[in-house]
């Protein structure tokens, strides 16, 4: 009776019809990373799960534990992370999916929308960095305030707010300025007798200053409320975003916020598009008109057609925190210990933490911006006192200026396995408003 012959080979891993090479990630626009799917056959009995380690390279067939590789599939960049679906075919055989990967590129992708509570700003108005007082008669002074930006005053004057002032003198001495009442953070109203530059304006103040000349600030903000509102009278596609024009010259300045209330047509087009809440402003290319992104992409360019009652008001930077529903971006970031540069284990990939913040005196999570600054206080009739307020990381002013920037903050930050020793760090965010 003749014996029954089994080759040495077919102890061997042996990679059949069915192999194939996968793109998972070409809808997030990585077209090079490429996963390696050996539909392999093998005697059960001869199967060896430690055969080869996660992380081995397909460099070569003896690398993958093949006989052979198809041709053109050796790759030193992708990576062993398993054999999985051990099905048995019969005869004794089994076969099993055998997958190499590239480590995936980062992508960003968008995530959909979520509510998200934005920090409200508390005092990132325009700074007062500078105050020379000039004798005006018997009884008044005259005070020129500079801000750091400019206060969007016309000439000819008008109003302006000022609060929270502290100054020293050259002899050291300190004082208080722009209190209203006896409440902590009110606005002090002032008539501008003049505008000397655009970011200087002269105002009568009746206050006995021990002396006339300049005087070193230590804090204080200003806000002009005199733009008020303005009538909406035509809007074009702008570069980026929408150029809207107004009745009158406005006092509306780079950078400041403003409310929307408009709604308008495209060319023939009969869908009304709504330009209604808080944006920043963008240009300001003369008097009459400023620049906006309101999120909406218009193709051409020309005229839009502007309904009746459009208006737009200035609320400057302070607000209360803004809870809204904001769209979301997810960075998915890929690593490999012992591979991906700097990350020996996993243990030193580190997510990241949520956005919050910080109050730099205390150390507690507040949820509202604040920069440094002098309160005033009134703990009895006629009896002012100032109590420094530390301010939060990040404060006002680096706030607004995430803003402008579209810093993204973090909402969500998580780790796990995407296949073998593979990690996927997931990133959700959104842009700060």
């Amino acid at each position: 009776m003749a014996l029954k012959y089994t080759q040495n080979s077919m102890a061997l891993v042996r990679a059949v019809d069915g192999t194939f090479i996968s793109y998972p990630f070409i809808e997030q626009g990585d077209t090079t990373t490429r996963v390696y799917n050996l539909v392999c056959t093998q005697r059960a009995s001869d199967y060896d799960a430690a055969q080869i380690d996660l992380d081995d390279t397909m460099s070569s067939a003896a690398s993958a534990g093949v006989i052979d590789l198809p041709s053109g599939w050796a790759d030193s960049n992708a990576y062993f992370v398993g054999d999985t679906g051990h099905t048995p075919v019969g005869g004794g055989m089994i076969s099993f999916n055998r997958t190499f990967s590239n480590l995936p590129k980062t992508v960003v992708i968008p995530s959909g929308t979520e509510n998200f509570q934005f920090p409200g700003i508390l005092n990132g108005n325009n700074t007062i960095v500078g105050m020379e007082v000039i004798s005006a008669s018997p009884f008044d002074d005259t005070v020129i305030f500079t801000t750091a930006a400019p206060h969007g005053l016309q000439q000819g004057g008008g109003g302006m707010q000022v609060r929270n002032i502290a100054y020293e003198d050259t002899n050291g001495d300190t004082g208080l300025l722009a209190r209203s009442d006896a409440q902590e953070d009110l606005w002090k109203n002032y008539p501008v007798s003049e505008v000397i530059s655009s970011t200087e304006f002269k105002v009568l103040e009746v206050a006995d200053f021990t002396y006339f000349g300049e005087y070193t600030v230590l804090s204080g903000e200003a806000r002009n409320p005199s733009a008020g509102s303005y009538n909406i009278i035509a809007a074009s596609i702008s570069s980026p975003g929408i150029k809207f024009t107004t009745q009158s010259p406005h006092g509306i300045g780079l950078g400041q916020q403003v409310i929307i209330d408009a709604n308008f047509s495209v060319g023939t087009d009969t869908f009304y598009h709504s330009a209604n809440g808080r944006y920043e402003v963008l240009s300001v290319p003369n008097t009459s008109t400023f620049v906006v992104d309101i999120g909406l992409k218009l193709d051409g360019g020309g005229a839009l057609n502007i309904t009746q009652n459009a208006q737009v008001t200035i609320v400057g930077y302070e607000r209360q925190p803004l809870s809204i529903t904001t769209p979301t971006t997810t960075r998915y970031d890929y690593y490999l210990p012992g591979v991906s540069p700097g990350i020996s284990s996993v243990e030193d990939i580190t997510i990241q933490n949520q956005f919050t913040v910080v109050d730099s005196g205390t150390g507690k999570n507040v949820n509202t911006t604040e920069n440094r600054f002098l309160s005033i206080d009134s703990p009895a009739p006629d009896f002012l006192l100032g109590v420094w307020r530390y301010g939060t990381f990040p404060n006002c002013t680096n706030y607004i200026s995430m803003i402008g920037t579209g810093a993204n903050l973090v909402m969500s930050s998580s780790l796990s396995k995407w296949a073998g020793n593979i990690y996927v760090k997931k990133t959700k965010t959104c842009k700060a408003q």
